[in-house]
């Protein structure tokens, strides 16, 4: 988490993904940060794929990372872990499950389970967006 952090607190990615290898691995691949909010990335190794009726869908582990600056109460979230599924040809998601750190330490699922959630569209710019241009992009 920490060189995440360096990297998406001090280096210039101009919105391409930066690799963080953590002990000569890659564990992290960072996507995006909200300036001063929220930085975003996915986990290489999660990346599975399957087809539906529309292509390829993509899922992968995203991990998010709060400044521990603004978190100042135990309950505070400061970073989550969501399985999300990408179908690359309609540039659509869906968060499958997301658990958030809480700076107490405790973990809470926020979005429960459901393989039934419906996708839906990104809108261009927005996390989501970059997210799944990321998943989708990675040759496997």
């Amino acid at each position: 988490m920490i060189a995440l952090m360096m990297v998406s607190q001090g280096a210039d990615v101009g919105g391409e993904s930066a690799v963080v290898p953590v002990d000569g691995a890659v564990t992290e691949v960072f996507v995006m940060e909200t300036p001063g909010h929220t930085s975003f990335a996915y986990l290489p190794h999660t990346i599975s794929v399957r087809n539906d009726e529309s292509g390829e869908v993509r899922s992968a582990t995203i991990v998010s990372y709060n400044p521990r600056t603004q978190a100042t109460r135990p309950g505070d979230q400061i970073g989550a872990r969501s399985t999300m599924e990408f179908a690359c040809a309609r540039q659509s998601y869906r968060e499958m499950r997301t658990v958030s750190q809480r700076m107490s330490g405790e973990q809470v699922e926020v979005v429960p389970a459901n393989p039934a959630r419906p996708f839906f569209q990104t809108r261009p710019g927005s996390y989501e967006r970059l997210l799944a241009d990321a998943i989708c992009a990675v040759r496997l």
